[in-house]
């Protein structure tokens, strides 16, 4: 039997409730730095798309609304892995929890 090991304190996996399905969640990360962020996503290979680059950039160094915006959008595209079948989110919360618990509730899970 494999030994449990605990999660990383970078991560977080959330199921739906209604997950049935043994299959691997789609990660996840919030928006709450930019930079952080787009470090993150060339270190992973993943790009991050062109309509959040430039909502971002209208921000400027608000960085209280670039957090709400990430949250915003993190949440809906969250909604629609789960209506479309996902079996779980999972978060890469970057040492920063608070946005990830936001996003939880706001889906209600």
């Amino acid at each position: 039997m494999p030994v449990p090991t605990a999660p990383s304190p970078n991560t977080s996996t959330m199921s739906s409730p209604t997950s049935t399905s043994s299959t691997s969640a789609p990660p996840s990360v919030s928006i709450t730095n930019f930079a952080n962020l787009a470090r993150f996503s060339r270190n992973c290979g993943a790009e991050i798309p062109r309509w959040i680059c430039q909502r971002i950039e209208g921000f400027g160094n608000d960085q209280e609304s670039i957090r709400q915006f990430g949250i915003d959008v993190v949440t809906q595209l969250c909604q629609t892995l789960l209506e479309s079948g996902a079996p779980g989110l999972h978060f890469y919360t970057m040492n920063q929890i608070e946005p990830t618990r936001q996003i939880r509730n706001n889906l209600g899970l």
